[in-house]
């Protein structure tokens, strides 16, 4: 079984889904220390042959699953046919807290789950460990299991499950501390049971002796009762009847009273005529009856003797069994052991006599045992097994015979008992103990094998450095000379045996490697290839070994090939280097691979093959008839790139350039077909053919003309630009740019109307149409801008041409030019002389290349524009729009006028206020004027602010987007007109925006 410790949860059971039931139901224990509250599982399908048909992706919610609780969830599976089985996996989990559980896949670890069967154990394990367990504790490679069956990490210290602590449980109920704890409870059960046998016995004899002075107060009653009866009976005539009748009846009263003693004494008196026999057996058996209630050894065996002549009246033989049983467990208890097996042995049958005998036999080894009857306690302790500790004193036995033997120098015999008890004292310091000193005695009689051992086993003991020095030294001659004697006689597997460990010793490696070599050599020989090269790992500083090696590697490499493996063949020939003819050998190999490779019509593979070979035999031409292949297969398979790329590279190869260029005429002309008209152009480009610049053309014309098919006259402008020498192209374009100057100019967009006329020249009729727009468009601006000029009206003058585009102005109105640059620039002068230099500084920015606009923007005003700060820390900013603070105190306007700063929060309030004592781009230096301290400030700039405002292009002018052409159901090219439907859906091109000036 396997088990994925990474899971939180657990399925204590689960029913599958069947032909007949389509749910699916399980029981999901949650192991986690949180809440779960949604599951996500995977319910597979397989058939007959475990082939997957289909996987069902379930997510469950709905629920809270607490830590260790359990919750029943269920789902409707698919109903698939032809379904051999089922299973369910578990692929994530969701906590209470958000957190989530995947399944990764990681390793599932092994383990073995030994289930106990209904029964004893099973019975015995429940009572003591609970009912959920069902199995003994087993400890494993990478876990151990809990009795309640659930495996668990190694390094996990109670049970994910049921939370009982690992110590306890393997302490606790593993199978022999179970059985000890049972035979506990019997034995205390049984102790109960004669205890209360003793009470019972006590209380009869207790109503005896009370009956008994009864019958002595009655004697005297009883006399004078019979002498009135004598007379009453003689005067009535009836003594012959009358005094036998009342014994009889009386005998039967003192049946009833339990004085069956008495009965006896008065049915023994009793005339012929009366039948006492049934009443005799009846009061025997009564006495039988208070004498094993008594169950002292007297009273039983008087029970027993009473009960010998009863036979099998009522139940005597039970009786029998019952007093025997009590006189067995008397005799236990007094230690007579040898009486109470006897007894109990002749009624092994009867309730727990096979307990009571082992009872009575174990006190019978204990006794020998302390006695130091050891062997005679052992014997009766290794019959009772399993019995109370019998398994311990058995041990204990040995033990002490061992002891014995090793006292008497019996070697041999204390290594044998004291192995029996590994473990137990010091039982294993005296097996080595034993083991060295009879190595010595081994070593004289050259019975070097067995003394080696035993002195290697004494050289690895942990306290050898104290005790046996000389152990190791002792042990590595033994094994050498034993590893000696084998190697002379030819037994290389022993000698190797021996020598393995003390190669270093006198010459054993050389035996060793010897030995080594001839047996890898003779399983070489048998046919037992990996096996020999096995046998030689590690051994590398040996000629004839390394030799050996290469041997049994080509042997590999040919057996390799025989069998059809050529890839491991390759492998193993690869390792032999220079070896023999190996390096030929594998390249063959590769050759025949790459023959089958083309053979087989698998041509990239043999390409590849035939291309590493390099210049063996014919490969490098094979690898090109291969590639060539390959190519003509891309060909047929419509992979048109594919089959080009290929041809390119192989050169002159054949007639592989025409295939190369037929290939890529193929792949334009299908790009055509499939709608990609830009792909195709991309492909055609590069081949500079006169073939391939028509078809290039031939579809950029195409498009053009469905192009102005819809109006789209710019689109199509940018197409036929590209064809002005292709069929009438240069006619189409001139058609295309005045049928988009006529639609610009139906927009009320006049001047690039007129700028398109113009630069189609004197086609048609549209110098006049350019020279109307141009009128429309600044002649009415051109009256006025001229007029306000001539009248010094420069504000007028401005205010006409301003939102104008005055770029490439035609020969008739380039003046208009010049009047506004002149209107700005005496505006400008005109605001600064009346201290609104920021105004002015409007205009200046219109014109920045005109006059000495420039100089003028050097001007004190603007140069104070900036953040200033003195070395202490005070500020000082002159913005772009005329407001200014100094030392954290805010004007709304400021101007300088000389060496006079003016600030305010007006024109009209401008307040003289500081002094200018020094001012660059750098460094400014202001004195306050009209406060006592009259504070001086020498200002270092540390922020620039220009006084050029520079022209913002709000937006990037909207590209043509690239055409996105439709699929028609068609193979045929597309020469001549394009169909509509190929090309694509353009909205209405947004013109490009005109630049505009921040002021």
């Amino acid at each position: 079984m396997k088990i994925d410790f990474t899971c939180p949860v657990e399925l204590l059971n689960i029913q599958l889904p069947t032909s007949g039931n389509q749910v699916c139901t399980f029981t999901l224990n949650n192991l986690a220390a949180k809440s779960i509250n949604s599951i996500e599982v995977v319910l597979s399908f397989f058939d007959k042959d475990s082939e997957l048909i289909f996987e069902q992706r379930e997510r469950l919610s709905g629920f809270v699953a607490e830590t260790r609780k359990g919750v029943l969830l269920s789902f409707e599976a698919a109903d698939i046919e032809d379904v051999e089985y089922t299973r369910l996996n578990i692929e994530k989990l969701w906590f209470v807290d958000n957190a989530v559980w995947r399944n990764e896949n990681i390793d599932e670890v092994e383990y073995e789950l030994n289930l106990l069967p209904e029964g004893k154990n099973l019975s015995n394990l429940k009572n003591l460990a609970g009912n959920d367990a069902v199995a003994y504790p087993s400890q494993q490679a990478e876990l151990w299991v809990c009795v309640c069956g659930r495996p668990n990490p190694e390094d996990e210290f109670a049970c994910v499950r049921c939370g009982r602590e690992k110590l306890k449980i393997f302490s606790e109920f593993n199978k022999q501390a179970i059985d000890k704890k049972m035979q506990e409870i019997q034995n205390k059960i049984s102790e109960e049971d004669k205890a209360a046998r003793i009470e019972a016995a006590n209380k009869v004899e207790q109503q005896r002796k009370l009956q008994e002075r009864k019958k002595q107060r009655s004697k005297k009653n009883i006399i004078s009762l019979i002498v009135m009866l004598i007379i009453a009976a003689i005067a009535l005539g009836v003594v012959y009847y009358g005094v036998p009748a009342y014994n009889n009846n009386q005998a039967n009263n003192l049946i009833k009273e339990g004085k069956f003693e008495e009965a006896i004494s008065v049915l023994n008196n009793l005339p012929s005529r009366f039948d006492i026999s049934e009443r005799l057996q009846e009061s025997n058996l009564g006495i039988v009856k208070n004498n094993i209630a008594l169950n002292t050894e007297e009273s039983l065996k008087e029970a027993l003797d009473g009960l010998i002549p009863l036979g099998d009246y009522s139940n005597s033989k039970e009786l029998v069994m019952e007093a025997r049983y009590n006189l067995g467990d008397i005799y236990i208890n007094e230690k007579r052991y040898d009486e109470a097996i006897a007894i109990f042995s002749d009624i092994s049958t009867y309730g727990d006599s096979k307990v009571k005998l082992n009872a009575a036999n174990y006190g019978k080894g204990e006794s020998l045992l302390n006695a130091g009857e050891y062997s005679d306690a052992y014997e009766i302790f290794d019959s009772l097994s399993n019995y109370s500790d019998s398994n311990d004193k058995a041990i204990e036995c040995l033990y002490y015979m061992g002891k014995d033997a090793l006292d008497k120098e019996d070697y041999e015999d204390a290594i044998f008992l004291f192995e029996k008890t590994e473990g137990y004292e010091d039982s294993d310091a005296l097996i080595i103990d034993a083991g060295y000193k009879l190595a010595a005695s081994l070593f004289e009689n050259q019975e070097f094998a067995r003394a080696g051992e035993l002195y290697l086993k004494a050289a690895n003991y942990k306290e050898a450095a104290s005790l046996y020095p000389d152990a190791r030294t002792k042990a590595n001659s033994c094994l050498y000379e034993a590893g000696k004697q084998a190697y002379n006689r030819g037994e290389y597997k022993q000698t190797v045996d021996y020598l393995e460990g003390i190669q270093d010793f006198t010459d054993a490696g050389k035996m060793y490697k010897n030995s080594v070599y001839h047996i890898a050599k003779d399983t070489m020989n048998k046919g037992e290839l990996d096996e020999a090269l096995k046998m030689l790992e590690g051994i590398t500083d040996s000629d004839d070994i390394e030799d050996l090696k290469q041997q049994i590697n080509y042997k590999i490499a040919d057996k390799y090939l025989e069998n059809g493996d050529k890839q491991a063949a390759v492998e193993k020939f690869t390792t032999l280097g220079e070896y023999s003819d190996a390096s030929q050998r594998l390249l063959m190999i590769s050759y025949t691979t790459a023959d089958e490779e083309f053979i087989s019509g698998n041509y990239e593979n043999a390409a590849k093959l035939f291309d590493d070979l390099g210049d063996f035999s014919d490969s490098e031409e094979r690898a090109k008839e291969s590639l060539y292949k390959v190519a003509e297969n891309h060909f047929k398979n419509e992979d048109y790139q594919l089959a080009y790329d290929v041809f390119k590279n192989l050169g002159d190869y054949s007639n592989a350039p025409e295939q190369a260029n037929e290939a890529i005429y193929a792949l334009a002309k299908k790009m055509k077909d499939d709608g990609d008209l830009k792909g195709a152009i991309d492909i055609l480009t590069p081949l500079n053919t006169d073939d391939a610049k028509d078809i290039i053309d031939d579809i950029h014309y195409s498009i053009g003309q469905l192009y102005m098919e819809k109006n789209e006259y710019r689109l199509a402008m940018e197409e036929f630009a590209k064809v002005m020498n292709f069929r009438d192209g240069e006619t189409q374009y001139m058609l295309s740019k005045y049928s988009l100057a006529e639609e610009i100019y139906s927009k009320g967009e006049v001047l690039e109307a007129a700028g398109l006329f113009a630069e189609i020249g004197q086609w048609r009729d549209a110098p006049t149409r350019a020279e109307q727009c141009f009128d429309e468009y600044y002649e009415t601006v051109a009256m006025l801008a001229r007029q306000g000029h001539n009248d010094s009206n420069y504000k007028a003058a401005y205010d006409a041409l301003k939102d104008k585009d005055l770029e490439n102005l035609p020969d008739k109105y380039e003046d208009l030019k010049q009047i506004y640059n002149n209107a700005n620039y005496e505006l400008a002068n005109e605001a600064y002389k009346n201290r609104d230099a920021f105004k002015a500084l409007e205009y200046y920015n219109n014109i920045l290349d005109f006059k000495d606009v420039k100089n003028k923007l050097n001007q004190r005003t603007y140069l104070l524009l900036g953040v200033w700060e003195t070395s202490d820390g005070i500020k000082a900013q002159f913005n772009i729009d005329g407001s200014c603070s100094i030392n954290n105190v805010n004007y709304k306007v400021f101007f300088v006028e000389n060496y006079s700063l003016y600030v305010g929060d007006n024109l009209e309030t401008l307040v003289d206020a500081f002094g200018i004592s020094s001012i660059s781009r750098a460094e400014l230096a202001i004195r306050e004027k009209d406060t006592q301290a009259k504070k001086y400030y020498k200002f270092k700039k540390v922020e620039e602010i220009s006084a050029v405002v520079e022209k913002v292009v709000l937006e990037e002018p909207i590209q043509s987007p690239e055409p996105t052409i439709e699929v028609l159901p068609t193979a045929e090219p597309i020469i001549g007109d394009v169909p509509e439907e190929l090309l694509p859906q353009v909205d209405e091109p947004t013109p490009t925006p005109v630049p505009v000036i921040i002021n």
